[in-house]
């Protein structure tokens, strides 16, 4: 088939728009509405500026002085003073905590427990694995678990081993910027201890409990934040199927919401 022979498509061009007829009258006005406004405007920042600080005039001038500078205004001219007669009478909000924000929303503690769970993993401990989560009534309950093969405590014991102490210090430092009150609390199995001993898991439990709260106040966590530290031996299992699992045998550490949760809102969180 030849360039003749090809079917012919229709061409579609817009439609022209419609002509406008131009007004009568010109529009000198809108020149001289935009001159008063910008003459307006600059009247008011002379007065604004006249109205500050010696600091932040300085920082203006050094400005058109040096407008490629690094447009860093110098400390005390960073926050804009009022005139000292329109303070008078008023009271002065106190400095906001250098602190972050309470943790108190699930979406937000959900996200907080993958970033702990990754600041763990590259520490190396070993014993990211052993980190369980969940978000219940009273906040993000950060639980270390031990495993037949990797204990955090010595048997009958409640000085943490080097890599458990490790993980806490790490967990310290992620949680010292917090404004959120801390509970800790320490799990045992159910073994006993022998016949006639003056200890029971009781003891142990929160003694472990306690030298956790050590290790955390020595990484950063101020001591007014930890709210409660318990030892509740076997009294809640991991598996309470099995009373002697190992996994019964952990340190369970809250990051308390201030609210305090539903006490029926309670899930696990996958990291």
């Amino acid at each position: 088939m030849t360039v003749a022979d090809e079917p012919q498509r229709p061409r579609f061009v817009e439609p022209a728009a419609p002509a406008i007829e131009e007004e009568e009258h010109g529009g000198a006005w809108k020149v001289a509405y935009a001159d008063l406004t910008t003459a307006l405007m600059a009247l008011f920042i002379v007065l604004w500026i006249l109205n500050q600080p010696d600091e932040l005039k300085a920082s203006v001038a050094n400005y058109f002085q040096n407008p490629a500078g690094d447009g860093i205004l110098p400390e005390e001219a960073a926050v804009l003073k009022s005139p000292p007669d329109a303070a008078e009478g008023l009271t002065q909000p106190e400095p906001p905590p250098s602190r972050k924000t309470n943790l108190d929303e699930g979406g937000t503690l959900h996200g907080y427990a993958q970033t702990i769970f990754d600041r763990v993993s590259k520490a190396n401990t070993g014993l990211a694995e052993q980190m369980e989560f969940a978000v219940t009534k009273d906040g993000l309950r950060i639980s270390l678990v031990e495993l037949a093969d990797s204990t955090l405590f010595p048997v009958g014991g409640t000085t943490l081993n080097p890599k458990a102490e490790q993980l806490v210090a790490v967990l310290a430092e992620e949680l010292h910027d917090l404004n959120n009150e801390i509970m800790i609390e320490g799990h045992t199995d159910s073994r006993s201890f022998d016949r006639g001993s003056d200890r029971s898991n009781w003891e142990l439990s929160a003694g472990r409990a306690n030298r956790t709260r050590q290790i955390l106040e020595q990484g950063g966590v101020a001591p007014e934040r930890i709210v409660e530290v318990k030892g509740l031996a076997d009294r809640q299992l991991y598996n309470v199927l099995d009373p002697f699992d190992s996994r019964n045998r952990r340190i369970a550490i809250t990051i308390m919401s201030p609210d305090r949760w539903d006490p029926d809102a309670e899930q696990e969180v996958e990291v």
